[in-house]
């Protein structure tokens, strides 16, 4: 039998790159801004036009939801990053 319409099977299929690994602020003399090599693939993939999801996680402290927030408005698929189930910061 083939996988339900919407299950995570389907989800997977249709998207074209995946990036694995860190999801970082990068603390620059202009201020915080997301960074990490995968996520910086995935976003400018995702910018062009590609469906990208970020396989990642992140740490519970504030700045961690606020990265899967960020990932959204970058249009990458959410549905691979999580929030570490420890109590880990976000770097």
């Amino acid at each position: 039998m083939g996988a339900a319409s919407g299950s995570n099977a389907d989800r997977i299929v249709n998207i074209d790159f995946f990036a694995f690994g860190e999801i970082l602020w990068d603390c620059l003399p202009s201020g915080k801004q997301a960074g990490g090599a995968p996520f910086n693939v995935a976003a400018h993939l995702a910018q062009i036009g590609a469906s990208a999801a970020l396989i990642s996680s992140v740490g519970r402290d504030e700045p961690g939801p606020r990265q899967l927030h960020l990932n959204k408005r970058k249009t990458l698929d959410g549905h691979h990053s999580r929030i570490m189930r420890r109590s880990h910061c976000t770097s």
